[in-house]
């Protein structure tokens, strides 16, 4: 299966009256901005996804959201605890099993668990040190034998485009 894993897009650094707590900050207008330029740069490369997942959290969900639409992806978006940075790579991988039929999937979530996974599926071939903001790997992954095959990676910093 072809997996994508992204980090949300950049959220409001700070809590306000309303935004009291780390889990509800929210995408900032040039986190918004800069996941539709990443995301219609992918659109092509993203179009087959037939599930996309992420974490609970405000700026993971409306990072699913703008993928979403950028895509025109039908289907609906499923919060999953699993992708919370609390969550085990274990839990992850099973849900992945759990989904094994499918052909392409996007996990949407957080540093440093993103990293953390990318390393735990393929090893420390990908050469990636962190996950920035709304950055997107690619994975070819093997769910029967939890394991994969870097692809690329697309870092919105350094305008490095997934081949």
């Amino acid at each position: 299966m072809k997996l994508f894993l992204i980090r949300h897009s950049a959220a409001i650094e700070h809590e306000t009256k309303t935004v009291t707590s780390d889990d509800l900050r929210f995408i900032s207008s040039a986190g918004r901005m800069v996941a539709r330029k990443v995301f219609g740069s992918l659109k092509k490369r993203m179009s087959g996804i037939e599930q996309i997942f992420t974490s609970p959290l405000i700026r993971a969900v409306q990072t699913a959201e703008i993928l979403a639409t950028m895509i025109e992806f039908n289907g609906d978006i499923e919060l999953v605890n699993e992708l919370r940075n609390e969550s085990s790579i274990s839990s992850i991988v099973s849900l992945l099993e759990k989904h094994s039929e499918l052909n392409e999937i996007a996990l949407i979530g957080h540093e440093p668990k993103m990293s953390i996974l990318l390393s735990t599926l393929c090893g420390s071939t990908s050469g990636i040190d962190g996950f920035s903001k709304c950055g997107v790997a690619l994975l070819d992954y093997s769910p029967k034998i939890h394991t994969g095959i870097f692809v690329g990676y697309f870092d919105p910093k350094r305008l490095n485009v997934l081949k």
